[in-house]
């Protein structure tokens, strides 16, 4: 599991620690990145199985979807629309830290403001709880960008 390439989820290529692996600290992107299909998909390579069932998920902000999302249905549910309100891409994982009870992700993602494709730095910090990730903390570098990008 030295490296993990996922056709159209938007890992392709990527080069992820084995740690990352092991809790699952990727797939929180690698689900949420693009659409319902490739949730989908990621359901289907049981990348999903990742996931805690009593999974939560919190995005701060003024945007719509602001909150706390709590269990894994809603979350991803959540997931799922943030990223076809922004049609999220992921750039790149610039950093990852994996521990056994907690990991985080510094991630460099593509998000559409209406017309116009911005680029901002993301921080998922996780909760790790019966070897699947349980909770999970979205901090963006420029908040204000998230909220119009998103909408009310």
């Amino acid at each position: 599991f030295e490296r993990l390439s996922i056709v159209g989820i938007g890992l392709i290529g990527s080069s992820i620690p084995r740690g990352a692996r092991a809790y699952g600290l990727v797939v929180h992107m690698a689900v949420a990145d693009a659409s319902t299909d490739h949730v989908a998909r990621a359901e289907a390579l049981g990348l999903a199985d990742s996931y805690h069932a009593d999974f939560v998920l919190h995005y701060f902000g003024r945007h719509r979807l602001a909150g706390v999302h709590v269990g894994k249905t809603a979350a991803m549910a959540t997931l799922a629309d943030f990223s076809m309100a922004t049609r999220r891409r992921l750039i790149a994982v610039s950093a990852v830290m994996a521990g056994p009870e907690r990991g985080a992700i510094l991630a460099r993602e593509a998000l559409r403001k209406g017309e116009e494709t911005v680029e901002v730095d993301r921080l998922l910090l996780y909760a790790v709880r019966d070897g699947r990730l349980a909770e999970c903390w979205v901090y963006d570098a420029d908040q204000t960008l998230i909220d119009a990008c998103v909408g009310g």
